[in-house]
């Protein structure tokens, strides 16, 4: 996500950086969440609701899991992605909404495309060019660069060497989203100043 972000910062789009994780949803969840519904389109849908891809207008749509869509997902999103609109659940009248699409997936996009897990024209469609990251445990030297981004907007975080050390010799077994949840726990409590266990 960070990443994401960051390409979409230095864009020059004008929209907002809309994500979703694509294995957190059913097929029927996933299209509710992109397209949107209409209010009485299903049981629950109580109110008029916009999409992730009507919300990415002008901005940035990441897909994060990217190879656990569905084939039926990939279709639809597909068409919604070379039409430039969409229908929302329940609605007769379409959205349209310019958005880019980033994607990221831990699996390899080849052996999806060989498996039948991923159609290629959605592949095609989708992929500009790849940016291949290795592990943070391999790459150590991004630690506090990404704890710089991701405080910031917030508060700042100063840390004793010891706390360096540490951070440093740890080996991230949850990547990027362990040391952001590290970081938000630290922001959330009463000092900026970290230092390590004794």
């Amino acid at each position: 996500t960070s990443l994401a972000r960051l390409i979409h910062d230095y864009s020059g789009r004008t929209g907002e950086v809309v994500s979703i994780n694509c294995s957190g949803y059913t097929d029927d969840l996933m299209e509710a969440e992109l397209f949107g519904y209409k209010k009485g389109a299903f049981t629950g849908a109580n109110e008029n609701r916009k999409g992730k891809l009507l919300m990415a207008d002008q901005g940035t749509l990441f897909l994060d899991e990217i190879g656990t869509i569905s084939l039926k997902m990939q279709t639809k999103l597909l068409k919604a992605i070379e039409e430039r609109s969409f229908y929302p659940l329940g609605s007769e009248r379409p959205e349209t909404s310019s958005f880019r699409i980033i994607s990221a997936t831990l699996e390899d996009i080849q052996s999806l495309i060989k498996e039948g897990r991923l159609r290629f024209d959605f592949f095609q469609r989708i992929h500009g060019f790849t940016i291949k990251l290795k592990p943070l445990s391999q790459r150590k030297d991004d630690v506090f660069p990404l704890i710089f981004f991701f405080t910031r907007l917030g508060k700042r975080l100063t840390f004793t060497q010891e706390a360096k050390e540490e951070l440093m010799n740890y080996p991230w077994p949850g990547n990027i989203r362990e040391l952001k949840k590290l970081i938000d726990i630290l922001i959330a409590g009463e000092s900026g100043r970290v230092e390590a266990e004794t």
